[in-house]
């Protein structure tokens, strides 16, 4: 059962929703009720014109309700948009008192850990639109856990959701007390910790070959939007990495930089066969 934080939390728009559904069968508790209820404006379900992906949307999401014994309350979509204004709710919201399906404990995760574990670690990452084009993409090249420290970093909003088109539903997230213990942990265990940093003495990952891991898991670690890695990590015996770039500017922000060590690792691993 996920950890519950909020009460009557919304989530709000086609993926969104139809993910976060999808994603309770991922879980093992199949009878309980994760969600309170499901709005839909009833304009929306009687879209004229030719039978879109958006019209079909409400009888996909009632026919997976109804697997759970739920029925979908039909009101004006004004109604449904004083709920989420400024944001657009394509005619669908969900409230739940779970945001988080797969909320992990530190505990948890270490009973859970194996050598060929995919982590992403987060250092302070508080926007919440990277954090959300984080999610996504993380979740998209096979990353099985997405670490945070309990302080400075982004919390769980309906926008992280939406942002994400409802990838979030499906990532494992790890919130531990202090990241440094954690890291040290880590990089005792048999999987690599690789610290992303723009000096130039650090591995250039792009002259890397594709047995340069020499392992199916890592545990790659971002760190703050402005800050970066902080001080206390580098002095870990970690492996440091970067991406050349021109010096002349920074132009990446931690999304794109987060998703191209991400697509790099995921083909270092399956060009060396240590993929499933």
């Amino acid at each position: 059962m996920p950890e519950q934080k909020n009460n009557q939390f919304p989530i709000y728009g086609q993926h969104p929703v139809k993910e976060y559904i999808r994603a309770l069968r991922s879980i093992q508790h199949k009878d309980s009720v994760l969600f309170n209820k499901v709005l839909a404006s009833f304009h929306f379900l009687r879209s004229k014109g030719s039978e879109s992906t958006a019209d079909r949307m409400p009888v996909e999401a009632q026919e997976l309700i109804k697997e759970f014994s739920l029925e979908i309350d039909i009101q004006h979509a004004s109604y449904l948009n004083k709920i989420t204004e400024p944001h657009s709710n394509q005619g669908v919201i969900l409230f739940t008192d779970y945001p988080v399906l797969h909320s992990l404990s530190e505990k948890k995760f270490w009973d859970l850990f194996t050598s060929d574990a995919r982590i992403l670690i987060l250092d302070h990452i508080t926007d919440i639109q990277n954090f959300s084009a984080i999610c996504r993409n993380a979740a998209a090249l096979g990353v099985d856990f997405i670490v945070q420290g309990q302080d400075g970093s982004c919390s769980i909003t309906p926008a992280v959701h939406r942002i994400s088109a409802g990838a979030f539903s499906w990532i494992q997230l790890v919130t531990v007390s202090n990241l440094h213990p954690f890291l040290q942990k880590i990089s005792e265990s048999e999987i690599p910790v690789l610290l992303t940093v723009t000096d130039f003495d650090a591995e250039n990952i792009f002259r890397w070959q594709p047995t340069s891991l020499r392992a199916r898991g890592y545990a790659l670690v971002m760190g703050n939007e402005e800050k970066g890695i902080r001080k206390s990590f580098r002095k870990l015996k970690v492996r440091k990495i970067r991406l050349p770039m021109d010096y002349k500017i920074q132009s990446l922000n931690v999304a794109h930089a987060t998703t191209s060590f991400l697509s790099l690792l995921h083909y270092f691993i399956e060009a060396s066969g240590n993929v499933d």
